[in-house]
Parts: C-alpha cells; structure tokens; sequence
C-alpha cells in the first residue's frame, strides 16, 4: 500500500524515533530508513530477489510488495511442490520490474535457509545486492501472527523505502548485511539456546577457529529476512551444505540447523571482511517494535479496517491474557478483524489482527487513542480487563460514550474483581483477603495504605466509591457480562445491581490438556503446588507449613511444580517453570499425590486446578470462590477454612490421601 503521509509528518516522525533509539544493543548503532522523496545515489544492475514460497496461497501478497522495487531485479523462486511451482511461475512472471528469473523445485527442508544455501547459494553470492525474503505465518502464537507483516513493510514497504535501503548499501561498500530490528515480542528468544550445537559445529566447518563466545549471537535478522550484498554469505556458501545436512520438517520452533545458520549470518558477513547493520523504519517505533499511531489513522481512512471487534485487554501475561488470545484466535478463524488495546507503562498498544497477520500501533496518550478509535466501526465491544490501565475512569468513561454512540454490543469478561477495588485479587495493605468489607471507611483506609497492587502513575481514587461508581456504569451498559464461575457473582452482586439476564455463567474448557499418563496415589503423603507461587497464591501458606514439617520432625515433602515470586523455604523442592503436557509425567516423577491449591483469595476459575481434576488428584483448598465451589462438587476434594492451621490442613490432606487410596483399592477388588 503506498504511502500517504505527508514529508512533514514523516520527518516529525523520524525526529522522535531519533530521541529514543533501541536499548536492545546499545553498543551498536540503528539506522532510520526514512521514507522521504530520494533518487538512488547510482544506477543500479545488479539487485536479485530470493523469495522462498512455502504457503503458496501468500503469492499475492508478496507480488504486491514485491512491486514496490522501484528497478529492474533478477527473481529466484523456491518452492516444494511441483503443482505449486507450475501456479506460483505464471503468476511471478508478471511482476512489473522484472529483469530475469528462475523458478526451482526444492526438498521441504531447511524451511527457507537451505533452498538459499544450497541450490542457489553459488548464484546469490555472485549479485551485487541481494533481498531474501519467505512465506512466514508463525501459527505456534499469536503475539507472532504480526511478524511477517512487520518484516515485510520494513524491507519493502513502498518503493522510498527501498530506495533508502539501497542508498545505504551504495553509502557504504564494506556493509554486507542490513536487517530490520528484530519484531518485538521475540526479543526474549535473542538467544542461542538449543542452537548450540549446530552453531558450534557450523563453526567449526567453516575453518575460522571461532568462538560462540566471540560470536555476537543475539545480534541477527530474526526469522532470516533481510537485504544482503552477495559476498556476505560467500563463507556459508563455501561450506558445502547438502539438504541431508539439514533436519525433516517437524513443525519445530527453535534448535534446527537452519535456526542455527539464522543466528551466524552476520558472524559469516564478518569472515567475509563485512559488517552488518540493523535498522528501524520511520514506520515503525525502534523501542517497542510497534507503528506510530499516524499509521492506524491511515489504514482506516483507507478502510482497511473494516468492522473488527474491539478487545480491552492488560499486557502483564498469565491466564487473562491467554484467554484474549485464544479469544482473538477464535475470532479471527470466523472471518471477522480484532482490535485489540492493551496497557503497560503508560504505552498504549493497538494490536490489529486480521486472518494470519496483525500489526501493533502504539501511542502514549489516551487522547489520541480514543480520537482514532472513534473512527473505527467496530461491531462489538469486550473488555477483558482494565490491570495496570494509567486512567481507569476516563476509560471507562469514553468506553461508555462510544457504546452509547454506536449502539453496539458490550462484554465484560470477569477474570478478577477490580471492578469492586484496584487490588484486583482482594488483598487488603495486610495482605489479608478483605472479604468485601460492608463499612466503606474500610475500604477507604485501606486505598491509602493498599500499594501491593497499585502501579505508579494510576488513577487511584480516595473515595471507593468512586471507583465502584465508575464500575456500576459500565456493568449498566454492558449487553452481557461472562462469569467463570458462579460464586464470583455472588462477590459481584455484594456490590453491584445488574439483572439476572445479562449473566453468562460458562467455566472454561480444558480441552488444552490431555493426560494419558495417570499419577499413582499410593504411598505416603507428598503435597504438591501448581503454577506461580505469590502472596496472592499462599507463598506465605506454604512457608508455615513446611515449617511446622520440620518443627514437628514429619516425613511430608512439599513439591512446587511452577516457580516462586518470594523466598521459599528451603525444604520445599521447586521444579521450575513446565509446559502443561509435562504436569502428568512431573507429578508422577515426584510422586505427587496430593494438590495443595495454596490460594489465600477466591479465584474466578482455576486452571491448574482443572488439571488436577483432570489427573484424577485428591485436592485441599481453602473454601473461598471458585476454588472452593468447585472442590466441593469433586469426590476427591476438600475444602478448609481460610484460618485453618498448618496442623488441620495437613490432617485433611492426610484424611483425603487416605480417602482416594481407599477408593482405589476399591475399585481394584471390584476389577479382580
């Protein structure tokens, strides 16, 4: 899509970008490819275009940037089925700067890196400047589905911008790689990881007696996307590589020689006597990855957005954001588009999903967040959640002017109880759960002492009822509101009159977890934790008990599959953070009998107790909301109250141990 925007705003644009350059290497500079009216500092012959096309369905897209090479340019196209190739060749053909191409069949292996490497590696070095470009979708995730879309508007994004990049090839002979700064949310994946094998051996191949620890390996173009002069792969392409060097296709993520090719490009550049540079586009933020929000106001004067349902959201991660995600994914696969805002640190991201794409906007002031919202026609509006959100009331308050506007459809997903206070959990200053005290003097007190969960730079009203006034609005608008439980609507209606109608109890499914393996409950007791352990989930809980286990010289170990916030008593085993189809194999490792659902406040769900239920575990549990209501409908469950001593609980879990064996012994003479 062309760009519109004025030289004016651009040059505004770069001017900021500038102040606040990427901390990401802050030893290496970052380049500002503007999109500026330029002319080529020389007349080029010599540019080629390796394009790798997987997803054969992408072809469009990618002729459509592909169009925006403002010369003439020799084509490479990959590709792994015959059929595929017979389509994708009539229809690349047709690209309007076209000046040479061939069109090869190529094994489906290495994804993109080995049909460059190996069956034209000997070619691409032999060209001036070259662009390596694929079909990515990144389905795994999707806080990646903005990726490719990011990448590609940085390398081709109109035909300023490949003039820019080109300009700075001629700028600079000894600059052999330039690559777009890396997409945002796989910063933390910088890494070598499970990669370092195949890096070392890659090395070692390559005869230069190198290093890892000399190699700058979190300096790379990630997901192997970039513009390259021909020689700066020259030391790869000497190695010889054979697609039998490179794995099968097994939808992996990470760990495959070609990752491990992914993160030496520019180690190779440099044998090759070349540096590398990494660059931002005016077009998009160099600090957060994300587009300035003059970017969102020009798709929708375009009306590219079209109609997209309009999502609420925090950015602090656990179960509420992968419900927004599962939610966007469903969305998404009904043919609709999701706009989706969320907030940390006073930035205010506008993620914009669409099929398998998305791009992220960003804009630190609520003023110009809801003018460009007011232009969109969403057809429905979902407030997941309102955590860490810099001025609550006046969200709720142009959210409220923007339904009543457009007479559309309003959710609110309950995961917390921050419509009844800021602490979202109801944790009072004595970290204590406040059951939702009647005397708002209380609860006023509190606001004044309450920091546990309070971010700097809030709104944070001295009156509560301020805060809950706000809040009752919203619940009044709202055309439905989603529960996960029934007892977090008995907490609700404490508070707040909404009628019975606008309910939606729906517990959600754990369809995400399959056991196949189920834990042996016999033998002594051996109390397990699951997930993230806080003050929130017991921390301190959990403390006492193993203490009053060493006090009293018992023989109960405590194992917490997850990890801890705070200190932990030594004797407790932490097993560190797992992927949830690992929980059946860890507990039985273990030998886990008993789940200890530490929680000091009513919780509106409760995965990891669903995948306790699910493994058939005797469960403890404090009688306090979702938790509790559930654990008393579970033949192998018991709740306590929240007062209970070391000494009761583990009584109980002695009592439930013993309960569940006998059930099962049971059932083995029934079998016999």
């Amino acid at each position: 899509m062309k760009n519109n925007l004025t030289s004016v705003k651009l040059t505004a644009i770069i001017k900021k970008i500038k102040k606040k350059l990427t901390n990401l290497w802050p030893n290496r500079k970052i380049l500002i490819i503007d999109d500026l009216e330029t002319n080529l500092i020389r007349d080029v012959n010599d540019v080629a275009v390796h394009v790798h096309m997987y997803y054969e369905e992408m072809s469009d897209e990618i002729i459509e940037y592909l169009n925006h090479i403002p010369l003439k340019f020799h084509l490479y196209l990959t590709t792994d089925k015959k059929k595929k190739l017979t389509v994708l060749k009539d229809k690349f053909l047709n690209l309007k700067n076209l000046k040479s191409s061939k069109f090869l069949l190529t094994p489906n292996k290495g994804r993109d890196v080995a049909p460059m490497i190996v069956s034209l590696g000997k070619e691409l070095i032999k060209h001036d400047i070259v662009l390596h470009i694929h079909t990515k979708k990144s389905l795994h995730s999707t806080k990646l589905r903005g990726w490719r879309r990011y990448l590609l508007r940085s390398l081709l994004g109109n035909s300023l911008r490949v003039k820019s990049i080109l300009n700075e090839f001629y700028k600079d002979e000894n600059l052999g790689i330039l690559f777009p700064v890396p997409f945002h949310p796989v910063h933390p994946w910088m890494r070598v990881a499970a990669n370092f094998s195949n890096m070392e051996n890659l090395l070692k191949r390559e005869g230069k007696n190198k290093k890892i620890e000399s190699v700058s390996t979190d300096y790379f173009p990630a997901s192997s996307m970039f513009w390259f002069r021909g020689k700066a792969i020259k030391s790869l392409v000497n190695m010889n590589l054979s697609y039998a060097d490179f794995e099968e296709e097994k939808k992996q993520t990470d760990g495959t020689l070609a990752h491990a090719i992914e993160r030496l490009f520019v180690s190779f550049a440099e044998s090759c006597f070349l540096t590398s540079k990494a660059y931002s586009t005016c077009e998009f933020d160099s600090d957060s990855g994300f587009s300035n929000i003059e970017w969102l106001n020009f798709y929708i004067s375009n009306q590219t957005i079209l109609n997209p349902v309009l999502i609420f959201d925090h950015a602090y991660g656990g179960g509420t954001n992968s419900y927004s995600d599962i939610l966007v994914d469903k969305i998404i696969d009904e043919g609709d588009q999701v706009i989706r805002i969320r907030s940390k640190n006073s930035l205010w991201s506008i993620e914009w999903f669409k099929a398998d794409e998305a791009t992220v906007f960003a804009t630190d002031k609520i003023s110009d967040l809801f003018q460009t919202i007011s232009k969109i026609n969403p057809s429905k509006i979902v407030i997941n959640s309102f955590y860490g959100y810099s001025d609550t009331y006046k969200v709720i308050v142009k959210i409220i002017k923007l339904k009543r506007l457009t007479g559309i459809q309003l959710e609110i997903k309950v995961h917390d109880f921050h419509a009844l206070c800021p602490s979202p959990h109801l944790l009072d200053f004595n970290n204590k759960y406040c059951a939702v005290p009647i005397d708002l003097s209380v609860c006023n007190q509190c606001l004044k002492k309450n920091v546990a969960w309070h971010f700097t730079g809030l709104w944070l009203p001295e009156n509560i009822s301020k805060w809950r006034s706000a809040f009752s609005k919203l619940l009044h608008e709202a055309t439905k509101i989603d529960f996960f439980d029934s007892s977090t609507v008995d907490i609700y209606k404490k508070l707040f009159n909404f009628p019975d109608e606008k309910i939606s109890i729906t517990p959600h499914d754990d369809n995400y977890f399959n056991v196949t393996l189920y834990p042996d409950t016999s033998g002594k007791l051996h109390l397990g934790l699951l997930g993230n352990l806080n003050i929130v989930k017991g921390l301190y809980i959990v403390n006492e008990l193993s203490s009053f286990i060493k006090k009293n010289r018992l023989d109960i170990p405590i194992t917490l599959i997850g990890s801890s916030m705070l200190p932990l008593d030594q004797d407790v085993t932490v097993v560190g953070n797992y992927e949830t189809s690992d929980l059946p194999r860890l507990i039985s490792e273990y030998k886990i009998n008993v789940v200890f659902i530490s929680s000091i406040v009513p919780e509106t769900f409760s995965y990891t107790l669903s995948e306790a239920i699910k493994m058939k575990l005797p469960v403890i549990c404090f009688d306090l909301g979702a938790q509790g209501n559930r654990v008393k409908n579970y033949d192998l469950g018991q709740v306590m109250p929240l007062n209970s001593t070391s000494k009761e609980i583990l009584m109980a879990a002695q009592a439930l141990l013993k309960k569940a064996q006998n059930k099962n012994d049971a059932s083995l003479h029934v079998y016999n």
